[in-house]
């Protein structure tokens, strides 16, 4: 390949930490770590330098993903960003699977283009934390990277099952966060991304991260299924407060 593989650490600029710095759950000690997937070398050194400000030290990047599970096997990174264009149609749930087990449990966020849910979903249920397109700009995916590792960022606990009108007893039960509710609530009542994002003071990005999972959670593919399905089990409506960080 014509593109610069280099699988040195780097370490960010400045080693204080402010306030948007990354911090790591418990069970992984010291400076958060990368694996960097991407066929583009200019790709390569945006994300590297993109981590960096948010203090993760990329330990490894490649454009060959047999190179990148051997590299998670040999750093056991926090995190994996790869690029779903190089994993291929036919192998990339099993390279996920591969990458999962070889890093030791490591975050993985997916970048493909704008998709149907369909590749969406499947990635997500191979294990993949996230799906992000890779028009979104720098800011909006740094806080993916900040809410796969804490998620209290974007979504309040899991709430319990809400009671039904009309559900079947045989048909499963669907657990969503009390955001995703509230998202699928508005859904429902014909509003836009941009008018949820708008009314729950979040970016429109942050509202189509939120419907990708309820659509795979509900089993749907697109808005107009969503909003079915919200008027044949008859949910109950959420209280939805406009509050930052709610």
């Amino acid at each position: 390949m014509g593109s610069t593989i280099d699988h040195g650490p780097v370490t960010p600029g400045d080693a204080s930490r402010d306030a948007g710095d990354l911090v790591v759950a418990s069970g992984r000690a010291g400076t958060p770590t990368a694996v960097i997937l991407d066929s583009y070398p200019l790709w390569l050194e945006a994300l590297q330098r993109l981590l960096a400000e948010i203090g993760v030290t990329t330990v490894g990047k490649t454009a060959s993903p047999r190179s990148a599970l051997g590299l998670l096997d040999e750093h056991h990174p926090d995190l994996v960003v790869a690029d779903v264009d190089l994993l291929g149609e036919h192998t990339r749930l099993r390279w996920i699977e591969s990458a999962l087990s070889s890093s030791g449990g490591a975050k993985l966020i997916v970048l493909g283009p704008r998709s149907e849910s369909g590749l969406v979903s499947e990635v997500l249920a191979a294990g993949a934390h996230a799906y992000v397109e890779n028009t979104m700009d720098s800011t909006e995916l740094t806080l993916v990277v900040k809410q796969v590792f804490d998620q209290s960022i974007f979504f309040a606990p899991v709430v319990p099952q809400r009671p039904t009108v009309g559900r079947s007893q045989g048909q499963p039960t669907h657990t969503l966060t009390r955001r995703e509710w509230q998202i699928l609530t508005l859904v429902s009542e014909g509003m836009s991304n941009a008018e949820i994002a708008q009314r729950l003071w979040v970016t429109e990005q942050t509202v189509k991260f939120h419907l990708s999972n309820v659509y795979r959670k509900l089993g749907v593919s697109n808005r107009t299924q969503a909003s079915r399905w919200v008027r044949i089990n008859g949910v109950v409506d959420v209280e939805r407060k406009p509050a930052v960080g709610s």
